[in-house]
């Protein structure tokens, strides 16, 4: 048994999570057990009382939607999400739940205490969403060594497979959310080179349409009407759907009696049919894919052909996903550890993270890893792309329409960073009031050049931090200049800065991004989440 200090990689998922680490006998990624025996928890909350939570198996078939919350991951970073439950909490707590079951069961399988942790995140989250996601793992007591995209934790454990540099394309259909990213994977470096995704598109949607297609058969074979509207039949249904869908991944059929109320009707759904109910849906991930290849050519003329397609993630198992794949690029995708590729790639993505881990030369569990991925250096080159533009607003004394001045762009390699040099309007104005914007832009969006600064008017995804205030400390005359910049680090975590250009002085941006705690809120968090007990 080794003494070195273990590190643990999370795959926080929209429908399933669990948590891996390297094993001391093998060296290899592996996933642990949760208390149930099984590899894989439910990412589902269930109320039993205002502090006490069920999480997992038991929780998702528990049939009261007033006490139950899923698909809770789709709503990071929404600040307007309101659960319909009789204990509503945000985002962030409730997914602090699922991580604390998660580091529960494996410390018991582990027989470890679980303190650092990589955790997860679709390739498209933007700052807010990964700042929400570190909040989460901190409030259920862990120390997040970092966020890592899910395709770039896939491609660092597909890597261990290969023999030879290849530039891959992951597709990455969740239970919850799609993303998909083409990875160049040498044996010295992990380099995204484009990426995209759809935070609201995943296997739950393909249930949504079985389970409406069932209540609509049932409705026309029994009378009934809006059984939907009853909530423990839609849970029966959903369940009815999952089951569903796993069977016809190898059957062309699927029978089942719904029951509402006492009366029941056999429904049947049909392999043809399902696919023709969700085509639209994955119309939706081809669509994706083919502006994520767009985005690589424009970057680099290199990447306009790609060595192999991965499917990662569980819904990757419905048969229709490898034929449109293969049918819209010509190729024979690979199904590769569809569950557990995410979790695994975040686990030896730790153990890169701990320098200490390779210094320990009694430590032999790191070494088929580190020769595999890494030429036998320390750490692999992993290099992450921004998934989101972001710009900024300013508001100038009485100037009535705010002017946005995209600065970062989506695709950008990370780290990355940008400046502006904004002017006063007015004598003796002593202050300047940014907002920083998520944006749908690109290079191509600039609409006006202003000496070096890029000035666009994009369409906006909302404001990820409110009025920050410039205080210069004194007055300055009309037209003079501030540089304002914006810091995003390999996370794509910001930072944001400014300079009174004049004197070169620093100008201290005090950040508050709505939704994200301050540390004054999340140790109030953290002591309430203390007091809450999760079992599963």
């Amino acid at each position: 048994m080794s003494n070195t200090k273990k590190v643990y990689g999370i795959d926080l998922g929209t429908t399933y999570s669990c948590v891996a680490t390297i094993d001391d006998e093998t060296g290899k990624p592996i996933v642990l057990k949760n208390s149930e025996g099984s590899d894989v928890t439910p990412s589902v909350v269930f109320y039993e009382s205002e502090n006490k939570v069920i999480v997992g198996e038991t929780a998702k078939e528990e049939i009261d939607a007033n006490r139950r919350v899923t698909f809770i991951k789709r709503e990071i970073g929404n600040d307007s999400f309101q659960s319909t439950c009789i204990y509503p909490e945000d985002p962030v707590t409730i997914s602090a739940y699922i991580l604390k079951k998660l580091v529960q069961d494996a410390n018991e399988a582990s027989m470890q205490e679980i303190k650092d942790v990589v955790i997860t995140c679709p390739a498209y989250f933007g700052t807010k969403e990964r700042m929400q996601t570190q909040q989460a793992g901190e409030m259920a007591g862990l120390n997040v060594l970092s966020i890592i995209n899910e395709p770039t934790a896939a491609a660092i454990s597909y890597g261990l497979t290969m023999k030879e540099d290849k530039v891959v394309l992951v597709y990455d259909l969740g239970g919850g959310t799609f993303d998909v990213t083409m990875i160049d994977v040498s044996n010295s470096a992990i380099r995204v080179v484009a990426t995209g995704g759809d935070s609201r598109l995943g296997g739950a949607d393909w249930d949504r349409e079985i389970v409406k297609y069932l209540a609509a058969q049932f409705e026309d074979e029994t009378g009934l009407s809006n059984i939907l509207n009853d909530s423990e039949t839609e849970a029966n249904l959903y369940l009815q759907a999952e089951k569903a869908k796993k069977m016809l991944s190898s059957k062309e059929s699927y029978k089942t009696t719904v029951i509402h109320e006492g009366t029941s009707a056999k429904v049947e759904l049909t392999l043809e049919i399902f696919e023709s109910l969700t085509s639209n849906l994955l119309n939706r991930t081809i669509s994706i894919m083919s502006n994520v290849l767009k985005a690589a050519k424009e970057k680099d003329p290199k990447y306009a052909n790609f060595d192999e397609v991965l499917l990662v993630g569980g819904s990757c198992r419905m048969p229709q996903v490898k034929k449109a794949v293969d049918a819209e690029l010509g190729c024979n995708a690979k199904m590769f550890d569809p569950d557990q590729a995410v979790a695994k790639g975040a686990a030896m993505y730790a153990m890169f993270q701990q320098e200490y881990i390779f210094g320990d030369e009694n430590n032999n569990n790191s070494g088929d890893i580190r020769e595999r991925i890494g030429g036998g250096k320390k750490q692999p080159e992993i290099v992450n792309v921004l998934s989101k533009s972001y710009g900024i607003g300013s508001v100038l004394s009485d100037l009535e329409t705010e002017v946005i001045s995209t600065m970062v762009f989506e695709q950008d390699e990370l780290p990355t960073k940008a400046s502006k040099t904004f002017y006063t309007i007015q004598n003796g104005q002593s202050g300047m009031q940014i907002d920083i914007y998520e944006v749908s832009a690109t290079r191509n969006d600039t609409i006006m050049d202003k000496g070096q600064a890029k000035i666009a008017v994009p369409r906006t995804d909302g404001k990820l931090m409110d009025g920050a205030l410039l205080d210069f400390g004194k007055e300055f005359p009309e037209d003079h200049p501030v540089e304002v910049m914006i810091d995003l680090d390999a996370q794509g975590i910001m930072l944001v800065s400014a300079r009174e250009k004049q004197t070169g002085n620093k100008i201290e941006v005090k950040i508050k991004i709505e939704g994200v705690r301050t540390p004054e809120e999340m140790k109030i968090a953290t002591t309430k989440m203390a007091k809450v007990s999760v079992e599963g």
